[in-house]
């Protein structure tokens, strides 16, 4: 009966069981799968990939400034890099194989965003650029330029692992999805020097916005579908159908609402 140690054991087992199930399916059916929703959803995302080539024209300063992204989250003021030298490099997203390693050796427990690493080359010729670059290590300076490069390259990562050929589940590139989303609050932590956190949507919205249009991801729509028609009811409602939302809310708006015309692209498509 309910509460028998036979019972316990089946209820502790079974999210293991079910995402080795889902592996072995998609394994075999998931690269015909993910072929399916490519072409149907081929036009919109081919749309949104020349939107997005238009918008790497753009300075982040001027698509900060579009979308109205609060100032906390902008990092520092923009500054001319070349009077302090190289900027502090930044580790890589990690690829989508070893995230879903971590990810099944502990579903219950959320993974930690990368941490940054620092290398940072002082001038020995100019005392002033020492300073300077002593100074923007001491504040924990991540660079004007590219200050969401880790939530973009992590948020590349799910089709990545889609176009892999190795069958990933949409329940492995959900929670892909929901690390870039942890990954982008994390640098926006860092950006305001531990000032602000993103939590509302109002502020959440746009820089995702920009966090989509700086990464590679080239079919969010066929993305989005794919995992939202693997969700249940209570996922939809639950924080899994919530990051699934946000990701084909933002590329609907760069696709079919946002007017480039104001960032003097005129050119739709």
């Amino acid at each position: 009966g309910p509460g028998t140690p036979d019972m316990r054991a089946a209820a502790e087992l079974r999210p293991w069981l079910q995402r080795s199930v889902e592996r072995c399916i998609f394994s075999r059916v998931g690269g015909p799968l993910w072929n399916l929703y490519k072409a149907t959803h081929e036009t919109e995302d081919v749309q949104f990939q020349g939107l997005v080539t238009l918008l790497a024209k753009i300075s982040d300063a001027q698509l900060f400034q579009a979308l109205e992204v609060r100032d906390e989250f902008r990092g520092p003021p923009e500054f001319d890099p070349t009077l302090v030298g190289p900027l502090p490099a930044v580790s890589k997203a990690k690829p989508l194989e070893e995230v879903m390693i971590e990810l099944d050796s502990n579903p219950k427990e959320e993974a930690a965003p990368s941490e940054m690493t620092r290398s940072t080359t002082v001038g020995t010729e100019q005392s002033s650029q020492s300073q300077m670059t002593r100074r923007l290590e001491s504040s924990n300076f991540l660079g004007y330029f590219g200050l969401y490069d880790r939530a973009a390259a992590a948020l590349s990562q799910i089709e990545v692992g889609l176009n892999s050929g190795q069958g990933c589940s949409p329940r492995q590139i959900v929670e892909a999805l929901s690390l870039s989303q942890l990954e982008m609050k994390t640098c926006a932590f860092e950006a305001s020097n531990g000032q602000a956190e993103l939590h509302a949507m109002d502020d959440v919205m746009p820089l995702f916005i920009f966090v989509l249009a700086r990464s590679s991801l080239m079919r969010p729509f066929a993305c989005a579908s794919f995992m939202q028609d693997a969700l249940t009811e209570d996922e939809r409602l639950d924080s899994e159908g919530r990051a699934v939302l946000l990701l084909e809310s933002a590329a609907r708006y760069i696709t079919h609402e946002w007017d480039l015309s104001s960032l003097g692209l005129a050119e739709r498509f």
